[in-house]
């Protein structure tokens, strides 16, 4: 009796022996080991700032694309190519009154029926600081239908012989060489007799 016993509770053991003798080895292939996964280390929760590419992929992946002027920061602070600050004011050249003063040895008005230009001839004998590179000399310069005309007290005409001036506006600084031929092609601005020399 006592061995039938044994012999039962013995092959009820076998199987719970050969199940615990199983497990460790279903266990360690059922996949629930603890260690980190091999990407653990590699995987990143946010903590520091992504690049600049990473947050243009990030930008893109949610669907709001980033304007180009937020991409790019070029603010373009170049001078235009038109900002040579290049002044040219096209100012001509600078402009005197000449004033001489002398004998008038002939004169012919402007006549206003033909438009034809008059004249007058003046023996210089004075000048200011841009004329006096024709002191001395006998000069005949235009006059026009612009030139001024003026008499002395009681003169009726401008008559040969009385003193007189002219004045005419042309560029400054004259070389003397040139400046009885420059000022001859000038028109007189004005002419005034000034009476008979005493």
């Amino acid at each position: 009796m006592k061995k039938a016993l044994i012999l039962v509770i013995a092959a009820l053991a076998i199987p719970g022996i050969a199940l615990a003798s199983g497990l460790p080895a279903r266990l360690s292939s059922h996949g629930h080991s603890h260690d980190k996964p091999a990407n653990a280390s590699g995987h990143s929760h946010g903590q520091g700032k992504p690049d600049a590419a990473d947050r243009d992929d990030l930008a893109d992946r949610d669907g709001h694309e980033k304007p180009d002027s937020a991409r790019s920061h070029g603010h373009g602070h170049g001078k235009p190519d038109n900002a040579g600050h290049g002044h040219g004011h096209g100012h001509g050249a600078q402009t005197v009154m000449y004033v001489l003063k002398g004998t008038i040895s002939a004169y012919t008005a402007y006549d206003a029926t033909t438009h034809t230009a008059g004249s007058i001839t003046l023996l210089v004998d004075h000048a200011n600081h841009h004329g006096q590179g024709l002191v001395g000399q006998t000069v005949t310069f235009p006059v026009d239908a612009n030139t001024q005309v003026a008499l002395a007290d009681g003169q009726s005409a401008i008559a040969r012989s009385h003193s007189g001036m002219v004045q005419i506006r042309a560029p400054k600084n004259i070389a003397a060489a040139d400046l009885a031929t420059t000022l001859k092609t000038l028109a007189a601005r004005q002419v005034i007799d000034m009476g008979a020399e005493s």
